[in-house]
């Protein structure tokens, strides 16, 4: 009988993975958009920006059932990679206070504090 080579995904494994199912093209794009809008202190990238850049880089078209792909597949789910790199990261999908009424949804970059 055949051992199974296929194994449960320990939990110290998941971010490698997450790297290995997120394209390279959002991880760049992402870096790009860090560098262009860093202002010293933090950074803040606009989704819709991030998305057109994605785009871009990967060649794909920007259409409505590319972008559903990015959200079904989770692509835009990179938080966890950053912060494990140096980074604090806050995302704003809107806000209810009274002065807006809703904001385009954006990142936040900032160094953590060691």
């Amino acid at each position: 009988m055949k051992e199974k080579e296929v194994k449960p995904i320990k939990p110290e494994e998941i971010l490698k993975k997450k790297l290995e199912v997120i394209p390279e093209e959002m991880i760049q794009a992402v870096n790009e958009l860090i560098a262009l809008n860093w202002n010293g202190s933090s950074s803040t990238i606009r989704q819709d920006k991030l998305l057109r850049k994605y785009f871009e880089l990967s060649g794909l078209e920007d259409s409505r059932s590319n972008r559903d792909k990015v959200f079904d597949n989770h692509y835009l789910d990179f938080e966890q990679i950053y912060g494990e790199n140096g980074w604090k990261i806050k995302f704003h999908a809107h806000d209810n206070s009274q002065d807006v009424i809703d904001i385009e949804p954006h990142y936040i970059f900032e160094v953590k504090k060691q």
